[in-house]
């Protein structure tokens, strides 16, 4: 057991992070705690604690001086500096001196019960590091196990020695099953996630008769006999109490009993399997076979009028309209009652797809580097979709609206400096490079009239200025300045544009 020694000279403090804690459902043992940095040296001589948490303004010497004869005592020991103040001085001395953390004393319980967890795994490491031989079975342990769990392979090993490597592993007994755990709650970051791991695998040797293994982000266990039928309820009371203690979520899978340890490969790929369904199951803290078995699957796809409703919200632009559509619409489909992984899975790249239908659509480029939702995306599926739905919201914006209007730009300017002659559609396509539909799509998007009545728009404008600076201008070679050859279609046009005929506009 680990050893831990409170030092403060303030009676409430010391007595209080003694007592507010459960230190040992933890696996720690608290030693009487000190006053006074020479009262804690004499228990460190004597007792020998793995972890020193201590006060650092005392009567006496100070923390800093007591974490300096203790690293001078004991090079192994790890320090905890609490403090009343958030001095950045003195948290700078406190590192420099190898102290763990600098923590204050309005942290909360769980703060410092997570600080002192993080330098119980650190005494552990070091102590398996000392002993070469613990870290070779430790390892060989761990291959066994996942040979086991994987394959339900135990030939490598002497059977008579099983219980010697996995002590709740007898081989008579008449069923197991395996169960996958995972957690969440101490914050995303990696030595977080690892710190929490750990801490409910150290629980769960005192709670639950299993073989554990921690691996990556996610605990292996395989429930022997006795957790493995009519105990579950038990199991669940264990995960329950471990949320309540760690201040925490578990998520648990377990696959349906088999009654020999060579088919235990069996139950662990069916909690593998199931597993997703906690994605759809947010109030089941244990998800069996039994409960996901009749879920046939829920919507597959969009329906016609969600993706009219998807590319206007793309069109608009407003990523928090898009947020909450997409967080409406997976609520909804994860509530459906025949919903499943798959199906979940499938309704979710569906909308992707509307995206990059949409995509290729305004932009006439196929590519994107969008790529489509995997299984492990589940956890996190509403944002995983806002993210994709708004990186092309954006390039639109980037790609497509500010290079269209730019293009435009160009197109507008060519236009005017050849309006004195026939120009097509087509070739103005082809000046700003761009395919001749999507240019005419994009020209009336952006001016709000079709190229064809642009043109003759500013012919008309054109001539106008003409008639009305040059009293003397012969009406044909007005019209071929502005690109017509045949007078009187000219003069039809340009009466229904402006209600009078060219020569009566000139002469006013």
């Amino acid at each position: 057991m680990i050893k831990l020694l409170i030092v403060d000279d303030e009676v409430h403090i010391r007595e209080g992070i003694s007592k507010v804690i459960n230190w040992k459902e933890l696996d720690i043992d608290v030693l009487p705690a000190a006053a006074s940095a020479e009262e804690a040296f004499e228990t460190i001589r004597k007792q020998k604690p793995d972890i020193l948490l201590t006060d650092i303004r005392m009567t006496g010497r100070n923390g800093l001086e007591l974490a300096d004869l203790a690293k001078q005592h004991d090079q192994e020991i790890e320090i905890l500096i609490l403090s009343g103040y958030d001095d950045f001085h003195y948290a700078q001395q406190a590192m420099k001196k190898g102290v763990r953390d600098y923590l204050l004393k309005t942290s909360e319980p769980m703060e410092i019960q997570k600080a002192v967890l993080s330098a119980k795994q650190a005494v552990l490491q070091k102590r398996s590091l000392k002993s070469d031989t613990t870290i070779k079975n430790q390892a060989f342990r761990d291959q066994l196990f996942k040979k086991l769990i994987l394959e339900g392979d135990l030939s490598q090993v002497n059977s008579a020695v099983i219980p010697t490597i996995f002590p709740t592993i007898r081989l008579d007994e008449t069923s197991y099953r395996v169960a996958i755990l995972t957690a969440d709650g101490w914050g995303v970051e990696t030595a977080d996630q690892e710190l929490l791991l750990f801490s409910i695998h150290n629980m769960l040797k005192e709670l639950v008769y299993c073989e554990t293994l921690i691996d990556d982000k996610q605990i292996i266990l395989l429930l022997p006999n006795v957790f493995a039928t009519e105990a579950e309820p038990s199991f669940i009371r264990a995960i329950e109490q471990i949320e309540d203690f760690l201040k925490c979520t578990v998520t648990v899978s377990i696959g349906s009993p088999v009654t020999a340890i060579d088919k235990i490969h069996h139950s662990f790929h069916e909690a593998e399997a199931i597993f997703p369904f906690y994605t759809i199951l947010p109030n089941e803290t244990v998800i069996t076979p039994e409960k996901v078995k009749n879920r046939t699957g829920g919507h597959s796809i969009c329906t016609t009028y969600q993706e009219t409703e998807i590319v206007a919200l793309l069109n608009n632009g407003n990523p928090i309209t898009l947020h909450d559509w997409i967080r409406q619409a997976i609520s909804s489909e994860r509530a459906h009652p025949q919903a499943n992984p798959e199906s979940l899975l499938e309704y979710a790249n569906s909308i992707i797809l509307i995206g990059l239908r949409w995509w290729q659509g305004v932009s006439n480029q196929k590519s994107s580097n969008v790529s489509l939702l995997k299984l492990a995306d589940l956890a996190l599926l509403e944002e995983e979709i806002y993210r994709r739905l708004y990186y092309l919201m954006n390039l639109y914006r980037e790609k497509v609206i500010f290079t269209a209007s730019s293009k435009i730009e160009r197109a507008l300017s060519y236009i005017q400096h050849n309006l004195h002659r026939v120009i097509s559609l087509q070739e103005v396509a082809e000046h700003v490079q761009w395919n001749q539909n999507y240019f005419s799509e994009m020209f009336k998007k952006e001016i709000g009239m079709t190229y064809v009545e642009y043109v003759k728009q500013q012919r008309i404008k054109r001539a106008q200025e003409l008639l009305r600076n040059s009293s003397d201008m012969r009406i044909s070679d007005v019209a071929r300045q502005v690109g017509y050859e045949d007078v009187k279609y000219f003069s039809q046009i340009f009466k229904a544009a402006t209600g009078l005929t060219p020569s009566k506009f000139q002469k006013r």
